[in-house]
């Protein structure tokens, strides 16, 4: 999402909302062991505080990566779940658009950590959605979850004014598994024909662990 603060050239800020309640690996990532000491994204939902933007645990990056750091967090911490998933949308809306202009006031780009696809977090995901100018969207490769990121774009794009889709990501991509058994094309193949964009592919490794780099098909 693009936030509409002024900054100087070569001295841009960036926001980074964890608004994904059910997990708690961006936050804990950023934050380290800071984070249960902190008020959350939930607790700004719930009216539980004004403020919820935090400079990230300088410990968890190298020094130099610190230092050239602009960024504040607004941490998850998976508190208020089941609470979150029963708030009206007109509520849910309104505290997320006022959380919006607050990151605005520090930032010059905000970025959303979304929560998975779960249809209890759907007014969720939609008062965000609201927010956004660009959308990412980050699936695993399988028929269930590719129908289901389909529709969800289909819902997005309903939306006014309707975020533009920046990317399209295949998250855990694993070659052995690369085919769809039941069109037997790959994947990478089956979501550029249903969003138009070519994905970029984050591979996993023989342990189970992300990669930091992989085959970058961005348009």
């Amino acid at each position: 999402m693009g936030g509409k603060a002024q900054v100087r050239e070569g001295d841009r800020h960036l926001a980074f909302l964890d608004a994904d309640v059910a997990s708690l690996h961006s936050s804990s990532l950023l934050m380290g062991r800071f984070l249960s000491e902190l008020m959350t994204f939930e607790d700004f939902l719930l009216g539980y505080r004004k403020s919820v933007f935090y400079p990230p645990n300088p410990k968890r990056f190298r020094r130099e990566d610190a230092e050239k750091l602009r960024l504040m967090v607004c941490p998850s911490a998976c508190k208020h779940v089941e609470r979150i998933a029963t708030l009206d949308v007109k509520e849910i809306r309104s505290r997320v658009k006022k959380l919006m202009e607050m990151a605005s006031e520090k930032a010059d780009r905000v970025y959303i950590d979304f929560p998975a696809g779960s249809p209890r977090m759907i007014r969720l995901a939609t008062a965000l959605a609201t927010e956004c100018d660009r959308i990412i969207l980050i699936l695993r490769p399988g028929r269930e979850r590719l129908t289901a990121a389909v529709r969800a774009w289909e819902s997005l794009k309903r939306l006014d004014p309707a975020p533009e889709l920046a990317a399209v990501v295949i998250n855990m991509y694993e070659e052995n598994e690369a085919i769809d058994p039941e069109t037997g094309m790959r994947w990478e193949d089956e979501v550029e024909a249903a969003f138009g964009l070519r994905p970029t592919i984050i591979p996993f490794d023989e342990a189970g662990n992300q990669l930091p780099s992989g085959r970058r098909y961005l348009s």
